[in-house]
C-alpha cells in the first residue's frame, strides 16, 4: 500500500474515532441531565444508528480482505437505514409531542428493513452495487433509489427539526437563532 493511500486511510480512521468519542460523550451528559421522554427515546435511537454508521465506516476502511470488508459494509448500512427512518421518527415526535400512527411507525421502518435487504443481498442481484471491488465501487440502479429515499426521510425530518426550533427560539436575538 502506497503512502498516500496509508495517510488517507488513518485519516479517516481519526475523524471517526473522533466523532465516536464525541457521540458517546455527548449522549452520555444527555443521559444524565435531560428529562425523561419519548423524544429523547428517539434521539438516542438516532445516536445509536450514527455510532453503528461510524463504526462500520471505520472497519470498511481499515479491512484487510475484502471479505471483512463486504461485512463492514453490511454492519454500516443497518446504521445508515435505521438513521434515516429514526431521524424522521425523531423529528416527528419533536415537533408534533407525540410519535407517529403505530401502522406509520412499522411502515417507515418497514422501509428502511427493505432498503437494508437490498444491500444484504446484492452478492445474488447486483443491483445495489453492480461491481463490488476491493479498491472501488461502481452503484447500480437500486443504490440510487435507496439513495432518494434516505435523502426524502432526512429532509422531512429537517423540516420538521427546522419548525420546532423558529418556535422555540423565535423570542431569542438574530445571533442566536443563527448559531442554534
Amino acid at each position: 500500500m502506497d503512502y498516500e493511500t496509508q495517510i488517507e486511510i488513518a485519516t479517516i480512521s481519526l475523524w471517526n474515532y473522533g466523532a465516536i468519542i464525541l457521540n458517546v460523550i455527548a449522549s452520555m451528559i444527555l443521559y444524565m441531565k435531560a428529562k425523561r421522554s419519548a423524544s429523547l427515546n428517539a434521539f438516542f435511537l438516532v445516536q445509536f444508528s450514527m455510532l453503528i454508521w461510524l463504526v462500520g465506516k471505520v472497519f470498511k476502511t481499515v479491512a484487510p480482505t475484502e471479505e471483512i470488508r463486504w461485512l463492514a459494509i453490511i454492519f454500516y448500512y443497518i446504521g445508515i437505514m435505521l438513521l434515516e427512518v429514526s431521524f424522521l421518527d425523531f423529528a416527528y415526535i419533536y415537533y408534533k409531542g407525540k410519535p407517529l400512527k403505530k401502522y406509520l411507525r412499522i411502515a417507515l421502518y418497514l422501509t428502511g428493513f427493505i432498503q437494508y435487504m437490498v444491500v444484504f443481498t446484492n452478492p445474488y442481484h447486483h443491483l445495489f452495487y453492480s461491481e463490488y471491488d476491493f479498491w472501488g465501487d461502481e452503484f447500480g440502479v437500486l443504490f440510487y433509489v435507496n439513495t432518494v429515499i434516505y435523502y426524502i426521510f432526512i429532509v422531512i425530518g429537517m423540516v420538521y427539526c427546522s419548525q420546532e426550533f423558529r418556535k422555540q427560539f423565535k423570542y431569542k436575538g438574530k445571533k442566536q437563532q443563527y448559531i442554534i
